[in-house]
């Protein structure tokens, strides 16, 4: 698998992703991942490639919080275009923005594109 890499204003950012390839989670559900990916602490977020990303010609990542209850976002989803992806986890790593931020700034369709100029 190839980094994902976000650049701007000539400095590269490489996202911290941990690819998980396996068949026993396909056709898992939101709840089922919420389950399955529960670290305590701190907001966490699970990247799905799942099959609209796969069939839909914007490739568009589903994005999961599955951190804690007592932050209110657990289970918070959103889409994301993959140049996206990058920029999005190194702001959510370090808490510059959290999910319910690009939410918000996403299309009517539910994906985030990138924030408007």
């Amino acid at each position: 698998m190839a980094p994902i890499v976000a650049s701007t204003e000539g400095d590269e950012y490489v996202a911290e992703l941990i690819p998980v390839d396996n068949r026993l989670y396909d056709g898992m559900t939101i709840k089922g991942l919420l389950d399955k990916f529960s670290p305590p602490g701190p907001p966490s977020y699970v990247y799905v490639v799942d099959r609209i990303a796969l069939n839909n010609p914007e490739h568009p990542i589903l994005v999961i919080d599955t951190g804690s209850a007592e932050y209110g976002t657990r289970g918070l989803v959103v889409r994301v275009i993959p140049k996206e992806v990058a920029s999005i986890e190194a702001n959510l790593s370090i808490g510059n923005t959290g999910l319910i931020d690009y939410k918000d700034a996403a299309d009517r369709d539910g994906v985030f594109r990138g924030f408007q100029q």
